[in-house]
């Protein structure tokens, strides 16, 4: 199966990732989602992801890579599902297998003078792993309710998703 390399995966708009490995080489975040106001569409949505480290440079393997390069060193427990690039950024990783390279606050601010978290959605909906939700930062959920979830499906995100590639 080919490499989709991503780097970084931020800004504003619509990305669905669906059963792909999203390699992080290095601490940082691994999203920075923008939406300008509470009415904007867009979202970065996760499902049925495996979110790994790898070592720096690394970039291919047997599945789909979003490649998140933040920086030039590498560390455990160091990095961040993601940030927010704006106050009303949205991002949830659903059904995902989370590896330990997480910090355990697993979320980020956008800096110490602009948090920029008090409208943000930052969920995680049934995901597994060595990574623990335990320590999860205040302004992010652990979504127990499928109801809360299923607007972010692949088809109530697109509608007809008959151009969509599934296979």
């Amino acid at each position: 199966m080919p490499s989709q390399i991503f780097p970084p995966i931020s800004g504003y708009g619509t990305g669905y990732f669906k059963s792909s490995t999203i390699a992080s080489n290095s601490p940082g975040y691994i999203t920075a989602h923008n939406r300008a106001s509470p009415n904007d569409d867009g979202a970065f949505v996760f499902e049925s992801c495996t979110i790994k480290p790898v070592t720096p440079s690394v970039i291919s393997g047997n599945s789909n890579i979003a490649y998140a390069s933040t920086s030039s060193a590498y560390s455990l427990r160091n990095s961040y599902l993601g940030r927010p690039w704006s106050q009303y950024a949205r991002v949830i990783y659903m059904h995902c297998d989370i590896w330990k390279h997480i910090a355990p606050a697993r979320w980020s601010i956008w800096s110490p003078g602009n948090p920029q978290t008090s409208n943000v959605i930052f969920w995680e909906y049934q995901n597994s792993g060595q990574g623990d939700t335990d320590t999860i930062a205040s302004f992010a959920k652990v979504i127990t309710n499928s109801a809360t979830i299923n607007p972010y499906t692949l088809s109530k995100l697109f509608g007809d998703i008959s151009w969509i590639d599934t296979a």
